[in-house]
């Protein structure tokens, strides 16, 4: 058996009371080989953290800047 969720405390303690109730009916149930984090929540969790960083940066587009502006002190090394 496997239980897959997100990464909330809460779900921690519903795993802690699960193993419990099958401890009583002699099921092994180790929380850290038989929880599966949603994949799907991870990377929402990420292009969340993205999303945040970009819109701290005003990375949106909408200043009007251009791409030479934000690597504006940078040497070009390809001197040829």
């Amino acid at each position: 058996m496997s239980i897959t969720s997100d990464n909330a405390g809460n779900c921690d303690t519903m795993l802690v009371e699960i193993r419990k109730m099958l401890a009583t009916k002699g099921i092994k149930f180790k929380i850290e080989d038989q929880r599966i984090r949603c994949l799907a929540h991870i990377i929402n969790l990420a292009c969340q953290a993205s999303l945040k960083i970009l819109k701290e940066a005003n990375f949106d587009g909408s200043s009007g800047n251009t791409d030479d502006e934000y690597f504006e002190g940078e040497e070009d090394s390809t001197n040829i």
